[in-house]
C-alpha cells in the first residue's frame, strides 16, 4: 500500500533528526512503554557549552559540531545501548 508506507515514512521522519539521523524525544515518549523494562536505562546526551559554539560558529558551525560528533552518539556495542534519542 504506497499510502500505508508514506504514512510510515513521514511519522519515521517526524521520530528523527534530518542532520544527525538520531531519534527525537518524540519517539521516545511514543515508544518507551513497550521497550522499557525494569533494569533499562535512557541516556541522555548534552554538549556542553552547544550554545557558545552556536553563537560564536552560527548555525552552520553548530550543525557541523552535531555531524561530527553524530558518529560517536550512534556507536554502541549493543542494540539496547543504540536507542538513543536526541532531545533538542
Amino acid at each position: 500500500m504506497p499510502g500505508a508506507r508514506a504514512i510510515a515514512h513521514l511519522r519515521e521522519s517526524g521520530y528523527r533528526d534530518a542532520l544527525t539521523g538520531l531519534r527525537k524525544h518524540a519517539w521516545l515518549a511514543a515508544h518507551v512503554a513497550a521497550w522499557a523494562t525494569p533494569g533499562t536505562g535512557v541516556a541522555i546526551i548534552g554538549l556542553d557549552h552547544f550554545k557558545q559554539i552556536k553563537d560564536t560558529l552560527g548555525h552552520t558551525g553548530g550543525d557541523a559540531v552535531l555531524a561530527q560528533t553524530r558518529p560517536d552518539f550512534r556507536a554502541s556495542p549493543s542494540p539496547a545501548a543504540a536507542r538513543r534519542s536526541a532531545w533538542g
